[in-house]
């Protein structure tokens, strides 16, 4: 995951091979080269002299490109944490096509170098005719790349493709959820132990949960032959000290408490890879900074509730891991701590409600954003969620929206799906007003 979201490393592969493709190439031409100047002289006969100078302006050409794609991600990078936070910074730095711009760039570059010193004038003359003529087609490849880069970055600061890429790695996340599996199932609250003594394992360092090893730890209950409570999961923040699991009735021991420890991957910041709600959570908040007073840009936001119906669909249809985890032989060994549907539900439209008060357009949205995940919830306790969410909703649109008909319309609406009643789920993703109308 580091690695992945790490301007870095793939330049630095992409550079480490162009500097073996050099050398490699360079020794072939001691064998072929002369043979190829001679057949096809237009294309690979060349004087030392002008070898150099073709390489060195490859070569300069190539630094001087990527500290402008360098300065160019910067500027990219600073109007996305002004627009629309901090934490979507996470995914421009994992944008592929980011990291292999730079290392188009910089691979060239580290290629030109390579060659240039293998040219040799005076008594001697060698020129690398095959790893010339590659630098050159080298060149133009790296001029498409900058082309197809300038494009790039005028599309990855539009709020539409950042709310949607930001939507199809929660979809993923989401989908990495539910086939994960640890052990045998069990209730959704799981039981505890009958007087049951528990001991903590603190954490040694502190900082975001990003990956918890699920299975690792199951497997490490049943050895003990006795459970494990999970109480951090990913997405929780921990404290150096604090606990990160508890032991049922059994000291951990110093290698026990390291073997829970190295189940846990701590970092400075939330992973989306486990996490669905910090997902969620960033096309909120960008929903949020759309609706706050300086922004007020109700469209931006609406767009959020678009994408985060599209994800709450998926989710009513997940199974989501069990929190009660047994062994083969009926008893249980991990209470895991794992997401909920309600949370997640609460997490998309709480904060949104509130932030959208009085605005009839964007609670219209939100009201047909919950309608069209009810229409698609089949799971008796989620739609029991859904009805006790529109119930609330429909207090806040009685309090806070001024007009009377945009109120009527919310109110009709939020006591049908207070009351159970679901559309169709096909239906359009429109307030009721329009639909009405329709």
């Amino acid at each position: 995951m580091a690695l992945r979201g790490s301007l870095w490393f793939v330049p630095a592969i992409t550079v480490a091979g162009a500097i073996v493709l050099g050398v490699a190439v360079s020794e072939a031409d001691l064998a072929a080269g002369a043979w190829a100047a001679q057949r096809w002289p237009r294309f690979f006969a060349a004087t030392p002299d002008g070898a150099r100078a073709v390489l060195g302006a490859i070569a300069s050409a190539m630094i001087t490109v990527t500290g402008i794609v360098f300065s160019m991600t910067l500027v990219t990078l600073s109007l996305a944490a002004s627009h629309y936070g901090s934490r979507v910074l996470r995914q421009f730095m994992r944008d592929r096509a980011n990291q292999l711009v730079l290392g188009t760039f910089l691979g060239v570059f580290a290629y030109c170098l390579v060659v240039v010193r293998a040219v040799r004038g005076g008594d001697d003359p060698f020129v690398p005719a095959f790893a010339v003529a590659i630098a050159i087609a080298f060149a133009f490849v790296a001029i498409g790349v900058l082309i197809y880069y300038l494009h790039h970055v005028a599309t990855s600061v539009q709020a539409p493709h950042i709310i949607a890429t930001l939507a199809h790695e929660t979809l993923q996340a989401a989908a990495a959820m539910a086939s994960r599996d640890t052990g045998e199932r069990g209730p959704a609250q799981p039981p505890q132990p009958a007087a049951a003594r528990w001991h903590p394992v603190a954490a040694r360092r502190s900082g975001f949960v990003a990956t918890v090893g699920t299975s690792s730890l199951h497997d490490l209950a049943c050895a003990l032959g006795t459970t494990i409570r999970m109480d951090a999961g990913a997405g929780d923040f921990v404290a150096d000290g604090t606990s990160l699991a508890s032991v049922a009735d059994v000291v951990p021991d110093d290698e026990t408490a390291a073997a829970i420890d190295g189940c846990y991957a701590i970092g400075v910041e939330r992973s989306i890879d486990e996490d669905v709600g910090y997902g969620m959570r960033q096309i909120v908040d960008i929903a949020l900074r759309a609706l706050s007073p300086g922004v007020n840009d109700p469209t931006t936001a609406v767009l959020c509730l678009h994408w985060l119906t599209v994800v709450l669909r998926r989710l009513v249809a997940v199974r989501f891991p069990p929190a009660a985890c047994y062994d083969a032989e009926g008893r249980l060994r991990l209470i895991a701590r794992q997401p909920s549907f309600d949370a997640l539900l609460h997490t998309a439209y709480d904060q949104v409600a509130d932030a959208a008060a009085g605005d009839a357009v964007v609670l219209g949205h939100l009201e047909a954003s919950l309608a069209a995940v009810a229409a698609a919830c089949e799971d008796p306790a989620r739609q029991a969620a859904i009805a006790q969410l529109a119930a609330s909703l429909h207090a806040r649109v009685s309090r806070d929206v001024g007009d009377p008909d945009a109120r009527r319309r919310l109110q009709r609406g939020l006591r049908r799906l207070a009351g159970g009643e679901r559309r169709d789920a096909s239906a359009p993703l429109r307030p009721p007003g329009e639909i009405d109308a329709a």
